[in-house]
Order: structure tokens, then C-alpha cells, then sequence
């Protein structure tokens, strides 16, 4: 508790003696974050987007005409165990008749009659939760007798799965570089402080102090103004998401955005998180030099 209190006590010292310095930390840190902000935002509605596309992906299984109640509870029952299935559901031949109906709107009249001659067939439609699911689906009924066909767009699932995989791998690159870009930004304006501070740096060193107790007050520090800085940049980009995510709301309704309340639910911890573990690094690395003199 006394090596606590000397650090928070060295700490407010620091950002007094330096209020300039502090400032520009607590400024590049706080423009650093933003960008970090705004990535993750876009990050995180990116990745919604891309579940929300491969939800969409859908495997229609056709029923031979003979097929019994059991058989096809079999089928259904087996496909919901499968990993990565989401909704496997029977559709009748009328069902699907009636779907037609409500597709083809104002000319559902050129459907009249239809019903006696039925030509659709009984489905079953399986909706799974990522595109790579499909394969599986699919091993798991095409050798069965009871089905006539499988539907589901090979060429087209085949490159979605491709493209969604390139675009989280390349989120991922492009996140790490961000981290990095933020933690040298931080490094550098902490690096100003500590030269500022450099004489009393070595007086410690003169009288005995450790390496550690040096450390401490800076780490502190650099924890201190990188968390005020995405603080700031926290809420600047949160005001910013919500007024994006109202005017999608009204403009764009048929994108899936990601709901404001909810983002700025985890926005705020890990941006602040983010921050204080990039300040502290960054004071680590700053005080190397100082410390091997």
C-alpha cells in the first residue's frame, strides 16, 4: 500500500510538473484511440455483416414423393445435430406453392389451376450460422435414398467462404498494425516526459533506488493519461457511432448495423483496456535507455 501511494502520489506530481507534456499525451493518446475506435467499430460491423451474409446461405434438400413421416423426421433430426446448422425445417409442396403466390404479387393470377398438378416438390431447408457448414450438410444427406436433389450454390458459397476468411484475416492484420502504430505514438510522447525528467531519473538511480521503484511512477503515469485520452476518444467515437447508426436506422435500414447501446458496451472497456496496457508498455520501453546508463 506504500509503494501504491508513493506511485499515485509520484504520478500527480509528474502531470503537475509537466501539465504541456501531460497534455500532449493525453491528446496523442486520445487521437491514437479514436482511430483504434472507429477500426473496431467498423471491425465489429464488418464481421456482423459477414455472419448476417453467410446466415442467409441456405441448403434446400428436395424430398422424393414417397418419402414417409419417419424417414424425413430422420433426415431433419440428423441435420440439426450437425455443427454450425442453425434452422432445418420441413416445407410442403403447398407451402411452397403459397411462397410462390406472394413472390409473383400482382400476377398470382397466372398461378390459377396450378394446384391441381402441383409440380413443386416437398424441401426441406436448412439455414446454417457460416458458409463452411455447407460442406458438411451436404455429406451428411446426399447418399440418402429419400433425396431427389440438394440446391444450395456451389460456385457461389464456394467464394463467399473464400471472401469472408480474406476479410478476417485481414482485419486481424490491420488491427495488429493499428496496435502497433498507437503503442509507438504513445511511446514517443511518454519518451518526451521521461527525457524532461531525465535528471531526476538519474538522482534516484544516485541514491539507491531500483529499477523498479523508477519504473513504477512512470508506468502509472503512462497508464493515467493513455486511459484520459480513450476516455475522450471513447466517447468522441461513440457520439460519432450513434448518430451514424440513426441516420442508417432511417436512410439505410436494409444494412445490419450493429445496435448503438450495445457497442458501446464493450466500446468503452476495451478501447480504456487497450490503453492503459499501450501506456504502460510504451513507459517500459521509454525508460530503457535511461535505466541501462
Amino acid at each position: 500500500m506504500r509503494l501504491l501511494g508513493y506511485c499515485l502520489r509520484e504520478t500527480w506530481l509528474g502531470i503537475r510538473r509537466n501539465p504541456f507534456l501531460s497534455l500532449a499525451t493525453v491528446l496523442t493518446a486520445a487521437i491514437a484511440m479514436f482511430v483504434l475506435s472507429v477500426f473496431l467499430l467498423g471491425a465489429a460491423n464488418l464481421a456482423n455483416m459477414i455472419e448476417f451474409v453467410e446466415r442467409q446461405v441456405q441448403v434446400s434438400i428436395y424430398l422424393k414423393d414417397d418419402v414417409q413421416l419417419g424417414e424425413r423426421n430422420d433426415i431433419l433430426s440428423r441435420l440439426r445435430d450437425l455443427e454450425g446448422v442453425d434452422e432445418a425445417a420441413f416445407v410442403s409442396k403447398e407451402e411452397a406453392l403459397a411462397r410462390l403466390r406472394v413472390a409473383f404479387g400482382d400476377n398470382a393470377s397466372l398461378l390459377e389451376g396450378i394446384e391441381e398438378f402441383n409440380p413443386l416438390r416437398d424441401s426441406i431447408e436448412v439455414r446454417v450460422l457460416e458458409a463452411a457448414a455447407v460442406d458438411a450438410v451436404v455429406a451428411a444427406v446426399k447418399d440418402n435414398p429419400s433425396i431427389d436433389d440438394i440446391s444450395y450454390g456451389r460456385e457461389l458459397v464456394a467464394r463467399l467462404i473464400v471472401v469472408t476468411r480474406s476479410l478476417r484475416l485481414a482485419v486481424l492484420g490491420l488491427a495488429g498494425l493499428l496496435g502497433l502504430a498507437t503503442l509507438v505514438l504513445i511511446q514517443n510522447s511518454v519518451r518526451l516526459s521521461v527525457f524532461a525528467r531525465r535528471e531526476e531519473v538519474l538522482i534516484m538511480r544516485l541514491v539507491g533506488a531500483t529499477d523498479g521503484v523508477i519504473r513504477l511512477p512512470f508506468v502509472f503515469e503512462g497508464i493515467v493519461l493513455s486511459c484520459v485520452g480513450a476516455s475522450l476518444a471513447a466517447a468522441a467515437a461513440g457520439a460519432g457511432y450513434v448518430y451514424v447508426w440513426r441516420f442508417a436506422g432511417y436512410n439505410l435500414a436494409f444494412l445490419p448495423i450493429l445496435p448503438a447501446a450495445s457497442v458501446m458496451q464493450w466500446l468503452v472497456p476495451a478501447v480504456v483496456v487497450a490503453a492503459a496496457l499501450i501506456g504502460a508498455i510504451g513507459s517500459l520501453l521509454a525508460l530503457r535507455r535511461w535505466l541501462r546508463e
